[in-house]
């Protein structure tokens, strides 16, 4: 792999010398001190690491060359992380393997670990690595790329390639994935989109072995504009599963709204539904600008009841959990969140997450305050709420140990947590004398400040067991909404919807065929 990385290297360095023009040049410097107490009976404490923290830091260098109408971009990315926090996930990995790291997919393996032992991980990878064709009215690209379909502010159901986590801390770069893209645009604006993902199947050891990961995924996304409302429509053969989704979008007096539906027709013949609405509003709090919204979201792949341990999770969800697809494991979800700007300068993030059916929580807040033009500093807060037994509160393995929320799911954190990061960066052009540089220093522990996460932790449950049964009542009926629904689906083509959707993606899939054949001839 570490001679795939510098062979890789070297192509980029031969594209951009063979250039007249200058290369433009960009990149991220990122650190991060993070301390977490994952509480009593969870695997870490069983493995004597309930309390543990890490220094982290990330560069990042992006590099893109055009040479109209085509375009050539990269990006490499060193991660390094120290501390006993490293030590535990090794740990976790020997002793709860079923816990470990999220799999990467990828066909092409382009991650080498640089160092992997004790209390320290380097690591560097491609993240992107593409060339793109930019006619009038398509665009082509093939390569490593990133790509976000929805409308999902917390969940995104409709984003089957690799989707951000909720409650992420770091948006500014979605994880790379190697596709085949296109996109065709329309005089209205509208456009419609398609991709081709290959996956690689790799020995892992997770939640399942799931027989179709080395499966692609082939869909079309289109972006409809009409007088009133919005449209999307997504057709998809998601490894050996089909999907069809529609979502509409529009203004509810000052608020803006958006509902998806998602079935899934699984290869199994089963056909699981989900569902996402939320609405956004701005206004005004304190005197002080804030955009707040409420999401819904039911995920036809989830656990239903509060009564189930992660051995239990069915195949489905624990297959998407592995490949991460999905990060939670219950029915139904209500999401409250808000961007409130104190000054132009300093913002507070809160977002609250409810389990709708066993009530438990997760509650996340992140302060940034841009200190210049180029650099931000960060500082949050995450924790669960919930009794054992809970998704948030902590899931039993297996009926008689619990295990915390972040490894269940793969994306929280292990109990209370408490975060400093410090994002830098800068992008100029390859010219002499305008790359720049900052740093910034960061505290290394933060142990006091578990403390008041503990105090937070216990006003947040207050307020969650006060919550009134009413929100339950609303996710029940959205639920039934799309369970009503979803038997329409089921009817067209005669009782099987699942022939009808592949036999369309078949023939869409052959039309945008001959396009890729030609761009991947031309490259």
């Amino acid at each position: 792999m570490r001679a795939t990385v510098v062979a890789l290297a070297l192509l980029i360095a031969t594209l951009l010398a063979m250039s007249a023009q200058a290369a433009d040049v960009g990149g991220r410097i990122k650190l991060d001190a993070i301390a977490y107490n994952a509480g009593p009976d969870t695997p870490e404490a069983a493995l004597d690491y309930e309390s543990s923290s890490e220094l982290a830091a990330q560069l990042r260098i992006e590099l893109s060359q055009n040479f109209a109408p085509w375009k050539f971009a990269a990006a490499w990315q060193l991660d390094a992380r120290h501390g006993s926090a490293v030590e535990r996930d090794y740990a976790i990995a020997a002793g709860y393997p079923a816990l470990a790291s999220i799999n990467d997919d990828s066909y092409w393996d382009l991650t080498d670990n640089l160092a992997d032992s004790g209390a320290n991980q380097f690591t560097q990878r491609l993240d992107r690595l593409n060339i793109s064709y930019s006619g009038t009215a398509f665009v082509a690209r093939l390569g490593r790329q990133a790509l976000t379909w929805g409308s999902g502010l917390v969940f995104h159901p409709m984003d089957l390639v690799n989707p951000f986590q909720p409650v992420a801390t770091d948006t500014a770069y979605k994880r790379g994935t190697d596709m085949a893209y296109g996109q065709w645009l329309l005089d209205n604006g509208s456009d419609i989109q398609f991709v081709m993902v290959p996956h690689k199947r790799r020995d892992t050891v997770g939640f399942n072995i799931d027989p179709n990961a080395g499966k692609p995924t082939q869909a079309v996304f289109a972006n409809l504009i009409g007088d009133t409302l919005q449209w999307t429509v997504l057709l998809a053969k998601d490894r050996a599963d089909s999907v069809l989704g529609i979502g509409t979008s529009g203004a509810l007096g000052g608020a803006a709204w958006n509902l998806e539906l998602t079935p899934t027709h699984l290869d199994s013949g089963d056909t699981k539904t989900s569902a996402l609405l939320n609405i956004t509003q701005a206004g005004m709090f304190l005197k002080r600008n804030i955009t707040a919204y409420a999401e819904l979201y039911h995920n036809g792949f989830g656990e239903a009841g509060n009564d189930y341990t992660v051995a239990q999770l069915n195949s489905d969800l624990a297959a998407r959990l592995e490949r991460s697809q999905q990060f939670v494991t219950g029915r139904d979800y209500v999401s409250l969140g808000a961007t409130w700007e104190w000054t132009p300068l300093l913002q507070l993030v809160p977002t609250l997450i409810v389990n709708a059916h066993d009530r438990s929580a997760l509650f996340d807040a992140q302060l940034s305050r841009s200190l210049a033009n180029n650099i931000t500093l960060k500082a949050g807060l995450r924790f669960p709420v919930g009794g054992k037994g809970t998704e948030f509160g902590g899931l039993e393995l297996a009926g008689d140990r619990v295990v915390s929320g972040r490894c269940c799911a793969g994306i929280y954190s292990a109990g209370r947590l408490f975060l400093i990061r410090a994002n830098c960066k800068a992008s100029t052009g390859m010219t002499p004398g305008h790359s720049r540089v900052h740093t910034v220093t960061i505290p290394a522990s933060m142990t006091a400040f578990i403390v008041v996460v503990q105090v937070l932790t216990a006003a947040v449950q207050t307020a969650i067991d006060a919550l009134p049964f009413t929100i339950q009542m609303i996710v029940n009926a959205v639920a039934c909404a799309v369970q009503a629904i979803c038997p329409f689906f089921m009817t067209i083509g005669g009782g099987n919807m699942g022939t009808v959707v592949e036999a369309i993606i078949d023939a869409v899939t052959a039309v945008i065929q001959m396009p890729l054949n030609a761009v991947a001839a031309a490259i």
